[in-house]
């Protein structure tokens, strides 16, 4: 029974053998190894883990295909060839000769000029990602200053999206329509004049019958022209294409019915306007399909607007050099008639230059309005 009794210490007991223990404590020698492991113990990190070790890119890694990419003051390693980024603990020469020979084999006996090349061309890339992706910052503020009024009369932040947003939308397609329309007097009476000849033969339907028999015996991909209206006047684009792509079997059905328009179809200078009228509309075409649809946003619509304004801006300068590359139906037209291009070039710099003022006029930069 006495071990189920309950014993009392006695205070005073109690006082004397915590007053020994210190005692014993006091007289013991801490040596400086176990004084470091104490305080080790004692005094942990301030995030409660040991810190991993954190090593820094060199410059001579580069002969392994590696430059340095920096992400929140903690250098990478990235590849030069594939651009994968890797962990900070593979900032080693054995970890990255590794990737180098198992992911890149044919490039493991290359010399350090051609990793050097690679460097630079990557680091071209990021400028322009950086520079294209950029956040207009007044179309940013207009988007908080939004928001907070929306947020001050207590309303939904759905309402901007609702009503807001499709407005601003709307807004830019319109404007975007307009600077499109823009065309020069050389090329109005071309585009007047192909609109009369489509329209010459598709609105009789005895004319269009007969037009689609003689395309199906030439073996034409197309056997229709496309009509134009001007309320789809994106249409345009298309329809001189097709025009141009059964100009034969037009020119051959206008000389039969004696049309007085079968003069045209023999000028290769006139087709040569054609054509370009074709090349530009439909780039025109693809940019305003471009800024519309559910996925849309102000943001990306002013990204896409600033990106072809500059592309107006490098195909003016290569137009002025007699180069004109960016519309290849033109360029093979060219070759194939042995088409002299001066008087067509100083045209084509002419609308090119017209369009871009346009789009200056209604897309106004961050810099013109500060």
């Amino acid at each position: 029974m006495d071990r189920w009794v309950i014993r009392k210490v006695d205070v005073k007991e109690t006082s004397d053998i915590n007053q020994e223990t210190e005692e014993v404590d006091n007289n013991v020698v801490t040596t400086p190894c176990q004084s470091d492991m104490k305080r080790s113990v004692v005094e942990p990190s301030s995030s409660g883990q040991q810190q991993p070790k954190r090593r820094n890119c060199q410059e001579d890694f580069i002969q392994y295909g590696f430059v340095c990419h920096v992400v929140n003051d903690v250098h990478h390693p990235q590849c030069v060839i594939c651009l994968e980024v890797l962990a900070n603990e593979s900032l080693k020469p054995a970890k990255m000769k590794r990737h180098l020979q198992c992911k890149h084999q044919s490039f493991t006996n290359k010399p350090i000029d051609f990793f050097r090349r690679k460097k630079m061309e990557l680091q071209g890339l990021k400028q322009v990602i950086t520079k294209n992706v950029a956040l207009p910052v007044k179309a940013q503020m207009a988007s908080y200053e939004v928001a907070y009024l929306i947020a001050q009369r207590k309303k939904p932040h759905t309402t901007g999206e609702e009503l807001t947003k499709p407005a601003a939308l709307a807004i830019i397609v319109h404007r975007e329509a307009l600077a499109c329309k823009a065309i020069v007097p050389e090329l109005k009476t071309i585009f007047d004049t192909a609109v009369k000849i489509v329209n010459y033969i598709i609105s009789r339907p005895l004319k269009a019958r007969l037009l689609a028999s003689l395309c199906k015996d030439m073996g034409s991909d197309h056997e229709a022209l496309l009509l134009h209206t001007e309320i789809r006047w994106l249409s345009r684009g298309k329809v001189f294409t097709r025009l141009y792509q059964l100009r034969d079997e037009v020119l051959l059905f206008l000389l039969e019915s004696g049309s007085e328009f079968s003069v045209f179809m023999t000028d290769s200078n006139w087709l040569g306007k054609l054509v370009y009228l074709s090349c530009i509309f439909d780039k025109l075409n693809e940019l305003n399909l471009s800024i519309q649809g559910p996925n849309t946003n102000i943001l990306s619509l002013f990204d896409k607007i600033n990106a072809f304004s500059k592309k107006l801006e490098r195909w003016i300068s290569r137009a002025e050099e007699g180069n004109i590359e960016m519309f290849p139906e033109l360029e093979e037209f060219g070759e194939e008639n042995e088409l002299c291009l001066d008087n067509l070039k100083a045209i084509i710099v002419n609308h090119l230059q017209n369009i871009f003022n346009h789009f200056k006029k209604y897309f106004l930069e961050e810099a013109d309005l500060e």
